[in-house]
C-alpha cells in the first residue's frame, strides 16, 4: 500500500503536475524551473530531516542557479525566447 502511494504522488502526480506546468508556462520556463528542484529538495530536507549544509553545497547551490539565470540570457543582454523577463530583469 505504502509503494503504491509512493508511486501514484510521487511519480504519477508530479509528471501529470510537470506537463500541466509546461502547457501553462512554456517549455523553455518549465525546464529553467525545473533546474532549480536539487535546490529546493536539499533546502527542504534541511527544514524537514534536520539535514545540515556543508560549504560544498551552497558552492552547488550558487553554479545551478548562475546556470539558470545564464540560460535565460541571450548573448546581447535580453531575455532569451519565451523566458519570464522577470528572471532575465535581475
Amino acid at each position: 500500500m505504502a509503494l503504491s502511494v509512493i508511486v501514484l504522488i510521487g511519480t504519477v502526480a508530479a509528471f501529470i503536475l510537470y506537463l500541466q506546468g509546461i502547457s501553462d508556462i512554456g517549455p523553455s520556463n518549465a525546464s529553467l524551473i525545473a533546474c532549480i528542484e536539487p535546490v529546493s529538495a536539499t533546502i527542504f530536507s534541511v527544514l524537514w530531516m534536520k539535514s545540515s549544509f556543508s560549504k560544498i553545497d551552497f558552492v552547488g547551490f550558487a553554479a545551478i542557479i548562475i546556470c539558470v539565470i545564464l540560460l535565460s540570457v541571450k548573448k546581447n543582454g535580453k531575455c532569451a525566447e519565451n523566458v519570464t523577463p522577470n528572471i532575465c530583469d535581475k
